[in-house]
């Protein structure tokens, strides 16, 4: 009788460890996208959720005040905070709230000046840089409000034609209502709650590269769809529209396109952004002209002198 016992084999031969990498390497290469874009989801659901609040603080402040929240000087933050402040002084301290978890971060020292060149106005005043998809623009030159904060950051935008009181629309879009066929304040301004006929269809808050813009009709898209475009301009026909025309959900905002020249109507562009509305309902809007039928103003599409035409990507 045999009573050799044979020892066991221990470990893998190459081919067998070879084997087992390739298929690890081939799980992860079916993984990853699928844990990516539930990532993506997860943060587009949490973006929603903060605009939903922001939407219903603004709707118990126009219940209280007859007007939308103002870029009138906050107790807590002071002065140049914008509808950050006053929504802060009307809400909670809790900062977080502004904050997209898509563009929760600042961009890195230098990166908006030296990576992306002209592409974009990083500074906007002392103190002031604007955003991009995946980072939060800061509102500085802060003073007077008990915090002693010097800058408020957010990666959320509101809609400036709800800026109405003491009798004026404020802001940028004074600069548009002098040629725009609509006649002077408050022609253009929703000055109260009475004043929106389609609240579903009025934004309110929504991503964005700065704290407000002024849409009109023929605006034209962002060239950039990283980085937005800042539109300072005060005439009709700049690019206010641009300020939130910039992927953040849907894609990966980091790799947004940085040279969006194609015709929205043949071929849209990838990604979306989020907003509130004035009935307080949010939701995700693919980057599409569609987001120009939203009623961004009273007169939205009415004139024949402006109807609803996008311009091209400037």
């Amino acid at each position: 009788m045999d009573l050799t016992v044979k020892k066991s084999r221990l470990g893998f031969t190459l081919i067998e460890l070879l084997i087992v990498i390739a298929i690890i390497a081939i799980l992860a290469a079916l993984l990853l996208p699928v844990l990516a874009s539930a990532k993506r989801t997860a943060q587009a659901s949490y973006c929603i959720n903060n605009l939903h609040e922001m939407g219903a603080a603004d709707l118990l402040y126009v219940a209280d005040n007859k007007v939308y929240i103002q870029p009138n000087g906050s107790q807590w933050l002071g002065n140049n905070s914008e509808w950050l402040g006053i929504l802060l002084d009307n809400i909670s301290r809790q900062t977080n709230l502004l904050m997209c978890p898509v563009a929760s971060q600042p961009a890195p020292p230098g990166f908006l000046a030296t990576s992306l060149g002209n592409a974009l106005q990083n500074n906007v005043g002392a103190g002031n840089i604007v955003g991009t998809s995946d980072y939060y623009y800061i509102r500085g030159g802060l003073s007077g409000g008990t915090s002693g904060l010097g800058d408020i950051s957010s990666s959320y935008m509101a809609n400036g034609w709800l800026y109405f009181s003491g009798g004026k629309g404020q802001g940028d879009g004074t600069g548009f209502e002098g040629a725009n066929g609509f006649g002077p304040d408050p022609a253009l301004y929703y000055v109260s709650e009475a004043s929106v006929s389609h609240p579903y269809n009025v934004p309110l808050f929504f991503d964005g590269n700065w704290c407000d813009t002024w849409p009109m009709e023929e605006d034209a898209p962002a060239y950039n769809l990283y980085t937005g475009a800042l539109g300072e301009g005060a005439a009709h026909g700049g690019l206010e529209m641009g300020r939130l025309t910039m992927t953040r959900h849907l894609i990966n905002a980091a790799s947004a396109d940085q040279d969006h020249q194609k015709a929205w109507n043949v071929s849209p562009p990838v990604g979306g952004i989020n907003f509130v509305f004035a009935d307080g309902h949010a939701s995700i809007q693919k980057m599409t002209y569609a987001i120009w039928y939203f009623e961004w103003h009273r007169g939205w599409g009415s004139s024949s002198s402006y109807p609803i035409k996008p311009g091209n990507p400037q």
